[in-house]
Formats: C-alpha cells, sequence, structure tokens
C-alpha cells in the first residue's frame, strides 16, 4: 500500500501515515488477509492490485467451497482486500454488485446460526475458583492467583482481552479503596477502546468489591495479585497489571493471546469432569471472549438494556440483543449456589433472576453514575 501510495507521488512520511491510519490490531488482521489474498494471485499470475470482479469472485469462492470459511469470515476479506484497493484506486471491481450478490447467496447457503446458551457453565466456573487450588489466596502459588484475578476480573468489567492487557500496575492506574469496596481502573494512556474515538479519552472503571462473602470478590483477587506481583523480582519492570507466571519471556510483557489462553485454561479446567455428550457444553469450541456476553447476560433479568449498555460501553442496544444476549436459565441452579459475585460492574446475588436490582445497588459509591 505504502508503494501505490508512492508511487501516485505521496510523500514517504504521507504514505506511511494513511496507510498506518486504522488501529494496529485492525491493522494486523487485514494485513494477514490481504496476505492470504496476494498468495493466492500470485499462484495464479493475478495482479493483487488490480483484479478483476470475476477473479475476486473466484478468490471468494475458494474461501467459501475448498476453505469452507463461514460467509461472515468471508466479509471480513472483502473489508481487507478493499481496504488495500481503495488506496490504488482499484477499488470498483471489488464494489461491484455481483460481488455482493455472490456473498448473499454464500449467506442463503449457509445462514448464521446463534447459540443463545453459552457452551460453558459459569457457576461450574466460580465454584471451581472457590475451590482448595484458589483459596486462601494468600497461600496459593502466584499461577492460581493469576488465574483467579483474571477470570473474576474479566467478569467483574466485561472487558475484552484488548482491554485487559491495556491495565497497569502502578497505583495511578490501579487503585483499590481501603476498605476494599472498590477498585478503579485507568486503561495504558495510548490505548484506545474499540468504540471510541482517537480525540476521546478513556473513562475510569469502577469495580464493586464483596465484602459479606468475598471469595469470589474481583478486588479482593485483584489486591491478591498486585501484592504477589510488586516486587522487582517478579515484576522485572513490566508496566502492565498482569505478567507471566511462568517468567519464560525474562522480563518481557505478555501478549492480548496469552489472557485470552489463561481465561480459556480456567473455564477448561472446570469443566474437566464435565462430559459432553450428556449436556449442551462443548468445552472444546470455548473462546474468551464468551466471558463478555455472559457478564452481560446475567445481568439481563436484573437491569435494563441501557444499563447493560453503559456498564458494557456499548452504543447500540443492537449489540447486545443480537450478538452478545445469551439464556443463563439452565445454569441457575449453580449461579444460585456460588454466592454473590460481581458481572458487568454489578453485584449479583443468589435471587431471584426475576428480580431487579435495587435502586440502591444501582446508584452504589462506586457506580461511574454517582461520581
Amino acid at each position: 500500500v505504502i508503494q501505490h501510495l508512492k508511487n501516485r507521488q505521496f510523500s514517504a512520511e504521507v504514505s506511511y501515515r494513511i496507510a498506518t491510519s486504522v488501529r494496529p490490531s485492525t491493522s494486523k488482521v487485514y494485513d494477514g488477509k490481504w496476505k492470504c489474498f496476494q498468495d493466492w494471485a500470485d499462484s495464479r499470475e493475478i495482479d493483487s492490485f488490480n483484479p478483476s470482479t470475476p477473479e475476486l469472485g473466484e478468490f471468494f469462492l475458494y474461501l467459501f467451497k475448498e476453505k469452507k470459511w463461514r460467509p461472515v469470515t468471508i466479509k471480513g476479506y472483502r473489508s481487507a482486500i478493499r481496504s488495500v484497493l481503495l488506496r490504488a484506486q482499484k477499488h470498483q471491481a471489488i464494489d461491484a454488485p455481483e460481488i455482493s450478490d455472490l456473498l448473499a447467496q454464500f449467506d442463503l447457503e449457509v445462514p448464521r446460526s446463534k447459540s443463545l446458551i453459552p457452551q460453558w457453565n459459569l457457576g461450574i466456573v466460580l465454584d471451581y475458583l472457590r475451590s482448595p487450588l484458589f483459596e486462601p489466596l494468600a497461600g496459593v502459588s502466584l499461577k492460581y492467583t493469576t488465574l483467579k484475578a483474571v477470570f473474576l476480573l474479566a467478569l467483574a468489567t466485561g472487558f475484552r482481552r484488548s482491554e485487559l492487557h491495556a491495565l497497569l500496575y502502578s497505583k495511578q492506574y490501579c487503585s483499590i479503596d481501603p476498605k476494599g469496596e472498590m477498585a478503579t481502573l485507568r486503561f495504558c494512556p495510548t490505548f484506545i477502546l474499540k468504540n471510541r474515538k482517537p480525540s476521546e479519552s478513556n473513562p475510569p472503571v469502577h469495580i464493586p468489591g464483596l465484602l459479606s462473602d468475598h471469595i469470589l470478590c474481583p478486588v479482593r483477587a485483584l489486591r491478591y495479585y498486585r501484592k504477589a506481583t510488586a516486587s522487582d523480582a517478579v515484576r522485572k519492570s513490566r508496566k502492565r497489571l498482569f505478567i507471566t507466571y511462568k517468567d519464560v519471556n525474562q522480563g518481557a510483557e505478555i501478549s492480548m493471546a496469552t489472557i485470552s489462553r489463561w481465561i480459556v485454561k480456567v473455564i477448561k479446567d472446570s469443566h474437566s469432569d464435565v462430559k459432553e455428550d450428556s449436556t449442551s457444553l462443548r468445552i472444546h469450541a470455548i473462546k474468551a471472549h464468551e466471558v463478555r456476553a455472559v457478564a452481560a447476560s446475567v445481568n439481563f433479568p436484573r437491569a435494563s438494556v441501557a444499563e447493560i449498555m453503559q456498564a458494557m460501553s456499548w452504543k447500540s442496544a443492537g449489540t447486545f440483543t443480537k450478538h452478545y444476549l445469551r439464556d443463563l436459565v439452565p445454569f441457575q441452579t449453580e449461579l444460585q449456589a456460588v454466592g454473590p459475585f460481581v458481572a458487568a460492574k454489578t453485584v449479583v446475588s443468589a435471587e431471584d433472576p426475576s428480580t431487579k436490582t435495587s435502586t440502591k445497588t444501582r446508584k452504589s459509591p462506586w457506580d461511574p453514575s454517582s461520581s
């Protein structure tokens, strides 16, 4: 892309800035998809920067029939290829209505299915985090302190893995109320939330603590984790909140993928005795991002969609109802048995799921709307 911009008489710096105008995470995904298309085109002696509409149609058919990728994935490839061709002023072929019709036919042939019931049981996971492997926290290894803190924080905040990765250790960015009633988190200054513009600042995130039954308290887990990773021998000058418990990188920061692996490990290990063929659970297919959906859905009977949107930083109600809403009714017995926990910045007790959260709970001192 940069070279094509230079060929159009843009300077090297302007070309670079134009080519890197999207978020680094988006750029990385698009680069991978573009390389896939470029390799396919090169093997057929097709100019990847000037393909015809029929040639693009053959590529998408290749992804659909030979790679057996889902239509939604193929649409992602179209977006990635279009972003390159647009800058090369060769996007007419990919914008052709025939390409849209082809992808629409893929949707008809393989309609997108939505699973409303999670592939894992949150009640089982929370009960696992109460086990002797994780308690008492003062006596467990850094590995289990890390796993408990990461999962409870992911559930309590509903954060994406990128947001968990963007948290910093210092008290300026991670502070805990002396009584354990609240933790306040702030993101790395260079981090941009997914649905925010670069010109918008990221607000602090407030997490309520559990004072009566603290075993599943995210604030308590965070406090123990900070204490366990405070020494220079463990932290090795690393700035991010979460660091590796294996220290295989000799002081290097962890990746977002590591956080995902930790979350998935907690879920899989907690379900190790569950037989998939006797339940609706599909433990082998777990994704860490599903915790975000479960965190939001736990509160749906107790809070309005508007309140959930605010807690999860969503701008559209459709984001929740179309993509994240899950049916947790089959797991209510296990959820009510584990005691209170925090999900999507809200304390969840063992009340009847149809009971609304009280005004006092919604307007507590750690609620962002009251500060």
